[in-house]
């Protein structure tokens, strides 16, 4: 399919169709499908997190169903070769419904359960609905129609947002306040996305379809479904593939980005108002780009250049536009509404985003389209590119949940991975149009047949010779070679192992990048981290040309900053791994400890006694010490004396005398530690409250299995390809090197592995939120703010090095009031090596 440029032929070549078998007709049902599936998902979503007052817990959950479409798409062609690409459909818009009917319980009544279950049922029969739709909006048009056919399919995508966008601002038009939608607009949605299943009865099987070119449509999977997941993976570690992985990150990394910016800083009517404008632009951009894309007066070499540059131009003009507003909004804190100053310059980043999005979305489908050879890798190229693209929004939506990230880092990860990916993407793009089938691949065997040796011999005595095979392939029919006897100088000439890569030899060096290195960088950004390289350059001006050029440059001094601070934190992790996981592992051996402790002295243990060992739990990764300890015992003591009516001593009181009798703490100086300040807070919070923040914290740690999963099973999958691989060639010496590179590399998940299994990753951002003070600014040496080594996080509570972790969860829970009182909990802690 990569060089089907056919123009549209004379109206008496044209085959007759029925209006009923049309193209036309099955690519209006399949963006009817769109609309009430995926349509209605992101038009919840364009309201900002699913339309909630807040984005985590439903980025987590959005991360959650991403995850699952990761592997429901990887198997979607197993799925197609049983139930056939219209059944696949089917089946993929049954998942959807139960999710917006999640949300609309957690907006009502504040439940989370169904939200996550509706999420996984999601995420399951979505990554079957991406697939069957990419395969079928790709295979059904005629070549002269692709373009528009795929801009006339999203549009019905988009018209979900619109929808939603429309029906939102009309109910909260007068809602000038940062917060939640009402939850009636769930009901309307709801309602749509249960008629997916039978809107996608009406679609025509491949066979059923008419073209008016006469070709018959084939989208069946006939081989067994070993065969299909083998040469799904096998089309996966393609360089071709890999090298524009990292495109379809930046173009669909954005997504959470965008949305979770729409929710942080934006009202409810403002947030409905982007919702409804950007489904239209985006529709308008969308369809404009498709019949660009299907002009075939225009070579397919000049269309493809042309694009990509206008893309990659106007998205680097976004982000860093985007960049300089999160950098500002962070010290700001804006809430804006349509009728504010500046409510334009903040709202029209997101505006454009959005088209940007658009945009990449559609040309992703036609990169796929040239890069698939036949009908069959037409469905596992569609999985590919879906799967990918879940991926990416898993990690997205994970990292999206933290509020740093949410806040800046977003915007930030974003255009650096738009840097990263536009060299790799043009090394695939520029073959586009110019005859040649696939890109300078993997590698070339050179052969022996004028040689008088076999296959497997590598070398010839006789130096006048000069046709040394070296990179023969390995065949175990054949004999073994001889023993040869070689100089040092004919080696080195003819022989000389592994060189340096080659720039424009994608196959030597994109497997390994991919692959593993890649995935190591990903897995190191989610270790948590005590300090990291920091400079603010934000400007609080009033915006100018002068203001934006000097942002510009300040940002991309930044990009460099940021480049540094991730190559000496991957250093580190390198070399402190073992004191990381050993660290690690013992904190979560005292997690489980704690854990067994509260089940077994569930009916014994006082109140305040089980709040300490929960709140060592989710936050024992905080130092213990504070700083500004006059401050904190004043403002804890005024803080915590009385809460909303009960009166609770001091935590230093009741430390001193067992009997827990309520009496003021005015004038008793609590102790300044984190413990103290988060379990008087918890203790003077009403029951229920209390319950929501414990379960607020260990929801915040959601994040993190998606964070961690989704690099964990491409990494996985990468050893498994690649030993394979090497089954098959014993002798492939690129397969061998990125065996190698993954070995080495390694480490790091490992150490990443380790930190998202522990309980209280997300912190202190977790516990700063328990507490609800604000950020308390630590002095550091003139020589920390001269390199800008700054703390990690903005609050008092500050994490300690990882390589420490065990040894500060072992404090926490020696002050713990039981623990001093209680000789049997202190023989329960005994850890015997």
């Amino acid at each position: 399919m990569a060089a089907d440029t056919t123009a549209l032929p004379p109206q008496g070549e044209r085959y007759p169709v029925r209006w009923y078998r049309s193209t036309f007709y099955n690519m209006t049902i399949l963006g009817l499908c769109n609309l009430s599936a995926p349509g209605i998902w992101i038009a919840m979503n364009s309201l900002g997190a699913g339309g909630a007052a807040s984005p985590k817990v439903v980025n987590a959950a959005n991360a959650l169903t991403f995850c699952l479409m990761v592997v429901s798409c990887y198997f979607s062609s197993v799925i197609v070769h049983y139930i056939g690409i219209k059944g696949s459909l089917i089946f993929g818009t049954l998942g959807y419904a139960p999710f917006a009917a999640g949300l609309y319980t957690n907006n009502r009544y504040g439940t989370n359960w169904l939200m996550l279950f509706g999420a996984a049922l999601c995420g399951i029969s979505a990554g079957v609905f991406w697939m069957a739709e990419a395969a079928i909006a790709i295979a059904y048009p005629e070549p002269w129609n692709r373009g528009k056919a795929l801009g006339y399919w999203l549009t019905y995508r988009l018209s979900g947002q619109i929808l939603g966008g429309a029906i939102n601002l009309g109910i909260n038009a007068e809602n000038n306040k940062a917060g939640k939608v009402s939850y009636t607009v769930y009901i309307v949605f709801i309602t749509i996305q249960a008629l997916g299943p039978f809107v996608a009865l009406l679609l025509n099987k491949p066979a059923a379809v008419e073209r008016k070119d006469g070709k018959k449509v084939s989208l069946s999977i006939v081989e067994n479904p070993w065969y299909e997941i083998r040469a799904t993976t096998r089309n996966f570690f393609t360089p071709k593939f890999l090298l524009v992985i990292l495109f379809i990150g930046q173009a669909v990394f954005s997504e959470a980005v965008f949305f979770t910016y729409l929710a942080t800083w934006f009202t409810v009517r403002s947030r409905a108002l982007g919702s409804f404008l950007s489904g239209i632009v985006a529709v308008i951009s969308g369809n404009v780009l498709g019949h660009w894309l299907d002009h075939s007066k225009v070579s397919l070499k000049m269309r493809t250049r042309s694009t990509f540059f206008v893309l990659v131009v106007l998205q680097g003009a976004w982000w860093t536009w985007a960049t300089i507003l999160v950098s500002k909004f962070r010290h700001t804190r804006p809430t804006y509404d349509w009728d504010d100053s500046y409510f334009g310059a903040a709202f029209a980043v997101y505006i454009f985003l959005t088209i940007g999005f658009q945009l990449n979305y559609l040309f992703l489908y036609f990169i796929v389209t040239n890069l698939a050879e036949g009908e069959e890798e037409v469905i596992r190229y569609a999985a590919l590119l879906r799967g990918t693209e879940s991926a990416w929004q898993a990690v997205s939506y994970g990292l999206t949940s933290l509020p740093l990230f949410a806040e800046v880092g977003g915007v930030y990860f974003t255009f650096v991975l738009w840097t990263i990916a536009i060299w790799p993407a043009w090394l695939v793009l520029r073959h586009f149009g110019n005859g040649a089938s696939d890109i300078a691949n993997s590698r070339t065997v050179e052969s022996s047949e004028d040689s008088d040796t076999t296959e497997n011999q590598f070398a010839l005595v006789d130096p006048v010779f000069p046709r040394v095979n070296c990179r023969a392939k390995y065949d175990a029919s054949k004999p073994p070679s001889p023993k040869a006897h070689v100089s040092y100088g004919l080696c080195k000439d003819n022989c000389g192992g592994i060189g340096r890569s080659q720039a424009n030899e994608p196959g030597q060096w994109a497997a390994p990048l991919v692959q593993f290195i890649l995935l190591s960088v990903i897995f190191a950004m989610t270790i948590p981290r005590m300090r990291h390289i920091d400079f603010d350059f934000v400007d609080n001006s009033d915006p100018s040309w002068r203001w934006v050029l000097v942002s510009l440059l300040k940002q991309l001094f930044a990009a460099a900053l940021l480049f540094m601070d991730t190559t000496i934190w991957i250093g580190a992790i390198v070399i402190d791994a073992a004191p990381m996981m050993v660290s690690g592992l013992y904190e979560a051996l005292l997690d489980h400890r704690v854990l067994c402790w509260l089940d077994k002295k569930r009916h014994d243990l006082e109140e305040r006694d089980s709040l300490e060992f929960l709140v060592t739990v989710v936050c024992g990764n905080i130092h213990l010490d504070l700083d500004h300890r006059s401050d904190i015992e004043l403002r804890g003591a005024q803080e915590y004396g009385t809460g909303g009516g009960v009166r609770e001593r001091s935590f230093a009181e009741s430390r001193v005398r067992p009997t827990r009798t309520p009496e003021r703490a005015i004038g008793h100086a609590i102790q300044a530690n984190p413990l103290a300040e988060l379990t008087n807070k918890l203790i003077c919070a009403p029951r229920n409250q209390r319950q929501e923040k414990l379960r607020d914290a260990m929801d915040s740690q959601m994040a993190f299995g998606s964070i961690v999963g989704a690099p964990v099973l491409f990494y996985s999958g990468s050893f498994v390809y690649i030993i394979l691989d090497l089954r098959n060639d014993p002798s492939d010496q690129d397969a061998a090197i990125s065996l190698a590179f993954g070995v080495e590399w390694m480490i790091i998940p490992h150490v990443a592995i380790v930190a998202g299994c522990l309980l209280a990753s997300n912190n202190p951002s977790t516990a700063a939120a328990i507490v609800g003070l604000p950020p308390s600014p630590k002095s550091r040496k003139w020589y920390m703010e001269l390199v800008g080594w700054k703390d990690a996080y903005e609050t008092r509570y500050q994490p300690v090095y990882m390589w420490d972790r065990g040894r500060n969860k072992m404090r926490w829970v020696k002050s713990c009031n039981n623990w001093n009182e209680n000789g049997e909990c202190r023989e329960h802690f005994n850890i015997k090596w």
